[in-house]
């Protein structure tokens, strides 16, 4: 579940697998054909093979069942260093639309503990300055990039980006180059320092405010007038700074996704399939073509209207699940349709703007197709719609496709047959085109020849 709520951030997931070297996950995607063999054909349950349960606890130390895990976690202390057990989480009750809100655990919204060895708060935040901190030091000594510098504005590698240049190239580096100035550097590490006691706590916003005293103070180092311009930084390098400290402001964990809260989410949207039921309807396979079609329109309008913000349907948006499970195809899905961009995956839009945005995604919907955009999607409503759809077009009927299906395959064996010699029987379909246009040419004027007879027969 994890996985799968990662994956559905796509650009955080391939930007945290880039940063990670793990690009081969990224690459192989969710593994289909093992999470197929392990749903059961009846009742749908999933029972994965005893040898792949004992694989994962091997290599995770971890038992196979969440609830069976351990109710603490390991964590560095900021301070000292030294690793600390913490509660994953201790909220007194986990509602489903509120989940870790009311507790201080690790996982909770509000983490609070303190070190078991000196004592020091432990909370988000902190956390996230040692990891801004351990960063400075990766990037000065071992030359690692920083996060955000990874994804081009389009959110492409940097390597596959379609409009790449020198100045493109250089604006995504901005926030590497910059921590990797001797003043800056020197400078954040004074001030992201090690605490020595509980009053003087190092905030993430010391940081930002000091990148911003540097940026706009070009002239203090020689160095940084080289990197920036004389008229301050461009747009680009600008993105370019709040990309790195959105990273440290998201969330305090290595990953630069809210693992949590995407879990949560994907959780209630999963609920909402699990109560519409379609793998149950009869109707499935027509629902599942008609989600497909709209779902290749959705993409049209994204296409269509980079600056405008599209809202999926309930059907559209698990056909845009479902796709990004397999990100590489996803990818290349995206770019082709969009104009080398990739598309990103965003479910934490306020309710204002989703619903100024999804009637301006129902009027370029029924624009460029003349149909409804947003439909009931019960039983029932699929059913009947698939009826209509038939009955309205019954060569598009399931039943007739597969009618035709046989009757070419049985066209096609004949066919095999007569030109290997098992019979002699001509099908005067396997004439050509132009034999039986011809002939028909023939035909018509013998009739007119007959007809001028007749009259000058008549006549006389």
């Amino acid at each position: 579940m994890v996985l799968h709520a990662f994956m559905l951030n796509p650009r955080s997931f391939l930007h945290d697998c880039i940063q990670n070297q793990k690009t081969e996950l990224w690459a192989r995607g969710m593994p289909w054909a093992a999470i197929n063999r392990a749903i059961g054909a009846r009742d749908f349950a999933y029972t994965p093979p005893a040898e792949d349960v004992a694989e994962f606890e091997r290599q995770t130390k971890c038992p196979w069942e969440s609830l069976d895990c351990e109710p603490e976690v390991s964590v560095a202390c900021p301070a000292c260093y030294l690793w600390t057990r913490v509660p994953l989480t201790n909220a007194s009750h986990c509602h489903v639309d509120t989940p870790f809100v009311d507790g201080t655990g690790y996982a909770d919204k509000n983490f609070m503990s303190a070190c078991l060895h000196c004592g020091y708060d432990i909370d988000a935040e902190s956390l996230a300055v040692a990891e801004l901190r351990d960063l400075l030091k990766r990037v000065k000594e071992k030359g690692h990039s920083a996060p955000g510098s990874v994804l081009s504005f389009r959110g492409l590698p940097e390597r596959i980006e379609v409009r790449s240049s020198a100045l493109v190239n250089k604006d995504l580096s901005f926030s590497t180059k910059l921590v990797s100035v001797d003043c800056v550097y020197y400078d954040l590490r004074t001030a992201l320092g090690v605490p020595q006691d509980q009053s003087r706590r190092p905030r993430l916003r010391d940081a930002t405010s000091r990148l911003h005293y540097f940026v706009q103070n070009r002239k203090t180092d020689p160095e940084l007038k080289k990197l920036i311009h004389a008229g301050g930084p461009s747009s680009r390098q600008r993105i370019s700074l709040r990309r790195m400290m959105a990273f440290f402001f998201n969330t305090h964990t290595p990953f630069s996704l809210d693992l949590v809260g995407a879990v949560v989410r994907q959780g209630s949207f999963v609920d909402k399939m699990d109560k519409i039921g379609w793998i149950h309807s009869p109707a499935l396979v027509g629902t599942t073509a008609k989600l497909i079609r709209k779902y290749n329109v959705f993409f049209q309008i994204l296409g269509k209207k980079p600056r405008h913000m599209a809202v999926p349907t309930l059907d559209v948006d698990l056909a845009w699940h479902t796709h990004q499970l397999s990100p590489l195809a996803y990818m290349a899905f995206s770019v082709r349709a969009t104009k080398s961009r990739f598309i990103d995956h965003d479910d934490k839009v306020a309710e204002d703007k989703l619903s100024t945005a999804f009637q301006w995604t129902c009027k370029q919907y029924e624009r460029i197709t003349g149909e409804v955009y947003s439909e009931c999607t019960c039983w029932y409503c699929e059913a009947v719609h698939e009826a209509n759809s038939w009955a309205l077009n019954p060569r598009g009927s399931l039943a007739e496709k597969r009618r035709n299906a046989a009757r070419r395959r049985r066209t096609e064996t004949r066919l095999q047959r007569s030109r290997s010699g098992a019979t002699r029987t001509t099908w005067p379909w396997s004439r050509s085109a132009t034999t039986r246009a011809s002939q028909r040419a023939c035909t018509a004027w013998s009739r007119r020849a007959r007809r001028r007879q007749w009259t000058a027969r008549v006549g006389a």
